[in-house]
């Protein structure tokens, strides 16, 4: 019986062990698109049996939107982008994801006036851009002639 019981147990605590909620949740939202961004990284396996399972929205600690989901995007998390018309600056934003497995992880920010930040992924794009467009005193140069002289 007793070796039952911890096999039992130890079973369940496996279970446990490899099911964890999100590491990271950051929201961003833009007031003047009322588009808030939400990315996650939650790193698995298999990102169609182990994944964020629901993601819910509070503004001003009301739930205004809850969506389930039914995998996460790839093996390291995930981004989603809702739009939210009745927010406005000094509003508190509440993001909760919760692991299909196991945990919640909560993330809450204060909107503000200033634009939001730009993802790593938007970073990288212009970064990319830009060293394949010409340099930036060229193309001044050859728009505006004569605004470089000295």
């Amino acid at each position: 019986m007793k070796k039952t019981l911890v096999m039992l147990t130890l079973i369940a605590l496996t279970g446990i062990v490899s099911a964890h909620p999100a590491s990271v949740v950051r929201g961003e939202f833009n007031l003047e698109d009322n588009l808030l961004h939400v990315h996650f990284t939650h790193n698995v396996k298999d990102s169609e049996s182990h994944f964020i399972s629901e993601v819910s929205i509070e503004l001003n600690r009301k739930e205004i939107i809850n969506q389930k989901l039914k995998s996460q995007e790839s093996e390291s998390g995930g981004s989603l982008i809702y739009k939210i018309f009745e927010a406005k600056a000094g509003d508190k934003i509440r993001i909760r994801t919760t692991c299909s497995r196991f945990g919640r992880r909560n993330s809450e920010f204060t909107v503000e006036k200033t634009p939001r930040i730009s993802t790593p992924k938007e970073v990288q794009q212009d970064v990319e851009q830009d060293t394949q467009s010409e340099p930036a005193e060229q193309k001044m140069r050859r728009e505006m002639p004569g605004a470089m002289t000295r």
